[in-house]
């Protein structure tokens, strides 16, 4: 997506998370690079399949652990021992959008 097109600002976010793939039985512990109201950009080791819907757990410093559902919409070719993945949030309830909110605040 070419950042004209994005409809919130992106905030630079380094901080855990853990995806679980469709086909995993557990998370994998992650990295957020960065999130806004409408999706983020992880770091994986493993890269997912475009428009793959994922679950993510953001484990924010303060608050409770969310766990939101994600579908990718990229996957940068692999820098080092990570692709860069592109998320966007997918059946958010107004819970999980005010602990995005939360998230954001905090970050910024």
């Amino acid at each position: 997506m070419d950042r004209d097109q994005r409809k919130s600002r992106r905030i630079h976010l380094a901080t855990p998370a853990e995806v679980k793939f469709e086909s995993w039985a557990v998370f994998y512990e992650t990295w957020i690079e960065n999130i806004s109201h409408g999706g983020m950009q992880l770091q994986l080791g493993k890269a997912p399949t475009v428009g793959e819907v994922i679950e993510v757990r953001l484990c924010p410093p303060k608050g409770e652990a969310v766990v939101l559902e994600a579908k990718v919409k990229f996957v940068n070719a692999k820098v080092g021992s990570t692709h860069g993945v592109g998320v966007e949030f997918v059946n958010l309830d107004d819970e999980r959008k005010a602990a995005i909110e939360r998230l954001i605040d905090d970050a910024s």
